[in-house]
């Protein structure tokens, strides 16, 4: 498997990027950088200060909740809801897909993220749930 280009994750109207095995964010196509303010704040940050806006990566490894974690430790696509907080503007949900990169050896180098914004979807479901709990 070839790296992901950047040329090509560039064209996705989605929001992507590369992180490296470290959680460094070694590329962001225009989409993520639009969403999250621009290239200097994001290339050479850490996903988890980006993205929740965390010191540290997923604070409860117990929980398994981080994807990076994960798709390192299994070298398995992972695909999971989470949510982004921009420093400026509302909380957003995505559906958020984690594919390992391998490297020589053949086990993963990088990850790639692609994420589906599903806000609408997400309070759709809030209230449909809240619906039925007063019914």
């Amino acid at each position: 498997m070839l790296p992901p280009d950047p040329a090509i994750l560039d064209l996705l109207p989605e929001p992507a990027c590369v992180i490296d095995k470290d959680h460094t964010i070694a590329f962001a196509n225009r989409a993520l950088l639009e969403l999250c303010g621009g290239k200097k704040q994001l290339i050479g940050r850490k996903c988890h200060e980006a993205s929740h806006l965390c010191p540290c990566p997923c604070a409860d490894p117990s929980q398994d909740a981080c994807p990076h974690r994960r798709v390192f430790a299994t070298g398995n696509a992972v695909r999971q809801r989470y949510v982004h907080r921009p420093r400026k503007g509302e909380p957003r949900v995505f559906d958020i897909t984690s594919i390992p990169s391998p490297g020589p050896s053949g086990g993963p180098v990088q990850i790639m993220q692609v994420m589906r914004d599903i806000s609408d979807q997400a309070r759709a479901e809030r209230c449909l749930e809240e619906t039925a709990v007063i019914e």
